[in-house]
């Protein structure tokens, strides 16, 4: 495939090939310099020209990108950026580099790139639950420098595991693990409370917090709402001080990156620029005398609440795991094991 060099010089590199590690396979280098030398008035070469005069210019074959002297320095007319790591696709224009656990961002030269960091999500409490807060969420652009950036991607934190009876002493959930990119760091989601326990205040806060725990007899009982962070989520919900969801043994929705939770049900996701929403609360597990009451899992990866009925046919509620890599929170249970947050993800994307 052939390369476009303009006549004063700038290289058009939107020809090139690249492999799935970032090298460029066609042309191949030899061709590239050649033609490169037959059009600009310079030198080709990985090392810097000796005793330059004004408007020289030089093919760095070591960065890939056309410098030109003006008489204190080269300065870069036009690179090629081109980067390796994490599964590299192409859509609508970008080049995508999405990471599903943790490893490093290679960039071949200085540029400018988007990114979405998204941290694990919360797990969801046992035994009236409260959902699981969604892992932090953090978007934005920066220039940053050629070479390694090494980042990492949260896990999931674990779902809170029993059930059946206030005399379990604490919440055994767990909150989501940080997700790290360029300096900034995702809070992991915090986990939902343990109904039941009459632990009022072990409900986590994170990224975006944990929804609070049930209890009987009395709503007043349940837990407290985990908080959120500003900037990457927000709060989960909770069922005390009369604000009764239901059935007092039902569990409250944790918070999401795009809104607080508000019921039972776990708060929205955030949309990124891929058209995906990350970051989604877990629902809160639930109860009641003769229907399931479960909270649905916010859009974003969200795990849905267990419910359980006495109806002529109990049944225990396990709540639902959130989804992989998307940071959600874990759903509650109810008489049984709150379900584990999904772990979170980092995206980096840039225009080819």
């Amino acid at each position: 495939m052939a390369i476009r060099i303009q006549g004063n010089g700038v290289i058009d590199a939107d020809n090139f090939d690249v492999d799935a590690s970032g090298n460029i396979t066609s042309p191949t280098t030899s061709a590239l310099n050649t033609a490169i030398a037959s059009k600009i008035n310079g030198a080709v070469g990985g090392t810097e020209p000796s005793s330059p005069s004004v408007g020289d210019q030089w093919w760095d074959t070591g960065t890939s990108s056309l410098k030109i002297y003006t008489g204190t320095e080269w300065k870069i007319v036009k690179s090629i950026f081109s980067a390796s790591g994490g599964t590299v696709t192409e859509s609508a224009g970008y080049k995508y580099h999405t990471f599903t656990s943790s490893g490093t961002f290679i960039a071949n030269v200085d540029g400018t790139v988007e990114y979405l960091i998204v941290a694990g999500g919360g797990g969801g409490g046992s035994d009236a639950g409260g959902g699981g807060g969604a892992g932090g969420y953090i978007s934005g652009s920066m220039s940053i420098s050629a070479g390694n950036h090494v980042l990492t991607v949260g896990a999931g934190g674990a779902g809170g595991t029993g059930g059946g009876g206030p005399s379990y002493p604490a919440d055994n959930a767990s909150s989501g693990g940080n997700s790290t990119l360029f300096g900034a760091t995702a809070l992991g989601g915090g986990y939902g409370g343990m109904g039941q326990s009459r632990a009022q205040n072990d409900t986590g806060s994170g990224g975006s917090g944990g929804g609070g725990g049930g209890s009987y007899p009395n709503a007043d009982q349940g837990g407290v709402a985990g908080q959120g962070t500003s900037g990457q989520g927000n709060n989960g919900y909770h069922v005390r001080s009369g604000s009764v969801i239901g059935q007092p043994e039902t569990g409250a929705g944790g918070g999401g990156a795009g809104a607080a939770a508000t019921s039972q049900d776990g708060g929205i996701g955030k949309q990124w620029d891929n058209g995906t929403y990350y970051a989604g609360g877990g629902g809160g597990g639930g109860w009641a005398s003769s229907a399931y009451v479960d909270g649905y899992g916010g859009l974003g990866g969200g795990g849905n609440g267990g419910g359980i009925g006495t109806s002529g046919n109990k049944q225990t509620g396990t709540g639902f795991a959130g989804g992989v890599n998307t940071g959600g929170g874990g759903g509650g249970g109810n008489q049984a094991s709150g379900g584990a947050g999904g772990s979170g993800i980092v995206i980096i994307r840039y225009a080819i």
